[in-house]
């Protein structure tokens, strides 16, 4: 019975982080329209977001999420 928890918990977060990073993506600003006609742009993205604290913390949340399944998985 455990484990199911164990299983369906995991399911829910890993659900719950790939909505947070997607709606996350969908705010990424983008010009409007067709990509401009004239001299290239330089290399990288200009209109990227830089890597916030928000990022962040996902990252380290899914790490530990996965630190925690590991250390279960062990214990059984």
């Amino acid at each position: 019975m455990k484990r199911a928890y164990i299983t369906y918990g995991a399911y829910i977060i890993m659900f719950l982080v790939m909505l947070t990073i997607g709606f996350e993506l969908m705010g990424q600003p983008n010009p409007p329209g067709p990509p401009p006609t004239g001299p290239p742009l330089p290399p990288g993205n200009p209109f990227a977001v830089p890597f916030g604290g928000l990022e962040i913390l996902v990252a380290a949340g899914a790490a530990l999420g996965i630190k925690k399944l590991v250390d279960a998985r062990k214990k059984d």
